[in-house]
């Protein structure tokens, strides 16, 4: 079975490579990259390599080298992928140290298939500087910060006061402006909808109901040692309950295709959404922002948002309801913790694990609590979906509150990422 044997709108699987190979010969690559994948490397081996620096692309989610390579007389391009901005920036990183020209050596996992690629496990620099990533790297380079919010805010001053009497001047005529167009009601209401989760009278209502405060930036904690002793990865909810006829003959074919070191195996090397649940466990912060009536979600990784509503909504009746990747969640405080219930998957490759889906049938329950003093998230993940798998799936995961951190926009873009590594042959 072919990932994109059910692709969207009848699209073929063999439209969708030929746009591939369109859009990497009109970058003058080879490859298409797989950045938000590790299907495509080899984590059981280490490889070196030295060049010099082609084109850096700083970026969300992920940066990345290209690297320009001198062996045996030949050139050859490597394009190297690594972790997000704010991990690098952490670990003494930035653009100027990996300026184009600049002579690196490379630690790398290598691809599966051998191609010019690979993910980065540290970077030595000409002068014997090491830029780590993993835990394995030789010390690092730390890099002095100080804290400039003082003098930002001074520039800031004197930047608004610069243009401060134009702008008195010219706002009575931008009040006049507002005025001849002014909406006849305001604030402004939609008729007949329910109240909004931020509706003033609405957050009044709730202001006492939620048990704990989630805002805060988050980091998942992985159990390396647990997952190990269940089969799988630190991020994969374990352990795999029994798999319907459907569901194993697409892991089956995923899987396959993932040892192969098919990157595309993996729909977000495609742009697809991480979606719930898979998105809240990957590399990478998730920032929590709560009001009286509800909890907004926006996940480093493509910037994927999910909103939790415990103001007495119901579902979107599905009749009208947008199916989406992180569904359709309502929530419920009860006891000690807050109790959710998501609905509304159903659009394509939206996954669990690599290869399992969740589909229109699929529901999920969570419930969320804070422990260790309000410094970790706990929440249970009990999903359900017959047409996949049998009976409950349960497991529970982890966050860390992080302090001193934020999240920044991260995007997918398949024409960037075309530019530079692996794909389909």
């Amino acid at each position: 079975m072919d990932i994109t044997s059910h692709w969207p709108n009848g699209q073929s699987s063999g439209r969708l490579l030929l746009w591939l190979g369109t859009v990497s010969l009109l970058l003058a690559s080879a490859a298409l990259e797989a950045h938000h994948s590790a299907a495509a490397y080899d984590n059981n081996a280490t490889r070196t390599v030295s060049g010099v620096v082609d084109r850096l692309q700083w970026r969300n989610p992920h940066v990345i080298i290209r690297l320009e390579v001198e062996e045996g007389g030949k050139t050859s391009y490597w394009a190297l992928e690594t972790a997000g901005i704010q991990k690098l920036i952490a670990d003494g990183w930035n653009k100027d140290l990996l300026a184009p020209g600049t002579k690196i050596t490379a630690e790398i996992r290598p691809t599966k298939r051998g191609d010019s690629a690979g993910i980065l496990r540290w970077v030595t620099l000409a002068d014997g500087r090491v830029l780590p990533i993993d835990e394995d790297s030789p010390t690092g380079t730390q890099l002095a910060r100080e804290d400039q919010t003082e003098v930002v805010s001074a520039s800031l001053s004197k930047k608004a006061a610069r243009t401060q009497a134009d702008y008195l001047a010219r706002r009575k005529e931008v009040e006049k402006i507002e005025a001849s167009n002014r909406p006849s009601q305001l604030p402004k209401i939609e008729q007949g909808s329910r109240k909004g989760a931020l509706d003033p009278d609405n957050l009044a209502r709730h202001k006492d109901v939620a048990l704990f405060d989630f805002t805060g930036i988050w980091q998942h904690r992985p159990n390396r040692e647990l997952a190990k002793e269940r089969g799988g990865f630190p991020w994969d909810f374990l352990p795999v309950p029994e798999l319907t006829a459907k569901s194993k003959a697409i892991h089956a074919d995923v899987m396959a295709r993932r040892a192969a070191g098919d990157a595309t195996a993996d729909p977000a090397t495609l742009c697809y959404p991480h979606g719930l649940v898979r998105s809240m466990t990957r590399v990478g912060n998730m920032m929590l922002l709560q009001e009286n009536t509800a909890l907004f979600m926006v996940h480093r990784m493509n910037n994927d948002f999910r909103a939790i509503y415990w103001d007495g909504r119901d579902h979107v009746d599905p009749a009208v309801r947008v199916d989406s990747y992180n569904g359709d969640s309502i929530a419920y405080w009860a006891d000690d913790h807050l109790f959710v219930e998501t609905v509304g998957f159903g659009q394509p490759f939206t996954y669990i694990n690599a290869g399992i889906p969740i589909g229109k049938q699929g529901r999920i329950e969570e419930r969320w609590r804070l422990i260790n003093d309000g410094n970790t998230l706990e929440i249970e993940f009990r999903m359900m979906d017959p047409e996949h798998w049998v009976g409950e799936w349960v497991d529970t995961k982890f966050w860390d509150r992080i302090y001193g951190a934020d999240i920044a926009e991260a995007n997918c873009i398949m024409a960037e990422d075309a530019a530079l590594a692996i794909g389909a042959k």
